[in-house]
């Protein structure tokens, strides 16, 4: 099941996938993220696949969808690159507080409990990510309010 952490990544040298929570790692899986993320979306109900659709139909985008793992936790996972890619990272949408840029290839990402990550994405991605995640949250709960009033 999946564990909650601020980051999650691949580190080519174990062929493990590795979970940050506080500045810690806290846990090591065999394996690549993908495998891990296609399991805690079966685990909650759809696949990648499903989940990839709708971020993609309700956004208007294609390139580089986030992924909802679980809609009642708001637990959503904005990728840096593609997920084919070994050098994606995966940041936890709820826990992002602030995003710096350091420089044009780094940023700085800082959590709602004040931990910091340096990470070599440019800004900009990350920010353009937020932006579709916040859209995209918005139209769920939209959706579901929707549902509530068509009794």
């Amino acid at each position: 099941m999946y564990t909650y952490c601020d980051v999650i990544y691949y580190d080519t040298k174990t062929n493990e996938t590795v979970l940050m929570k506080d500045k810690e790692e806290i846990k090591r899986l065999n394996g690549k993220p993908i495998k891990w993320i296609k399991i805690w979306c079966l685990e909650n109900g759809s696949s990648l696949e499903g989940r990839q659709a709708s971020f993609s139909y309700l956004c208007k985008v294609h390139q580089k969808p986030c992924i909802l793992i679980n809609e009642m936790e708001l637990l959503l996972l904005l990728p840096t690159q593609s997920i084919q890619s070994e050098q994606c990272l995966y940041i936890q949408y709820r826990n992002i507080d602030k995003i710096v840029t350091l420089n044009s290839k780094s940023c700085l990402l800082i959590t709602r409990n004040g931990y910091e990550y340096d990470l070599n994405v440019d800004a900009r991605i990350i920010k353009k990510q937020i932006k579709r995640s916040n859209e995209y949250v918005k139209k769920l709960h939209d959706i579901q309010r929707k549902f509530i009033f068509l009794d």
